[in-house]
């Protein structure tokens, strides 16, 4: 794809033989010359992929309701309350 960090753009020879001596001219590079090889150029083949599997529903942004209830043990009463923020207020320092 043009434009795309990380593609090469060297020419197709280059590309395949994975070298870095591309220097990118047209229409044939230096070192395809350099090395008397075929250039195949700068033309991309288009591959289009289709997908046999279904990928999973996109998440579309809506608010989740979720239902939490607490256990009997982790629940307490007003006066539970009250009694824990005097007890914490009372035992440690501030």
């Amino acid at each position: 794809m043009v434009g795309v960090p990380g593609r090469s753009k060297s020419c197709g020879t280059c590309r395949i033989r994975r070298k870095g001596g591309c220097d990118r001219k047209r229409p044939f590079c230096r070192h395809c010359l350099k090395l008397r090889l075929k250039c195949d150029g700068y033309g991309r083949n288009t591959v289009f992929v289709t997908s046999t599997t279904r990928s999973p529903p996109r998440y579309r942004g809506e608010a989740a309701e979720w239902q939490i209830t607490l256990p009997n043990a982790l629940a307490r009463s007003a006066h539970e309350e009250r009694y824990f923020d005097i007890f914490w207020r009372t035992y440690l320092p501030e």
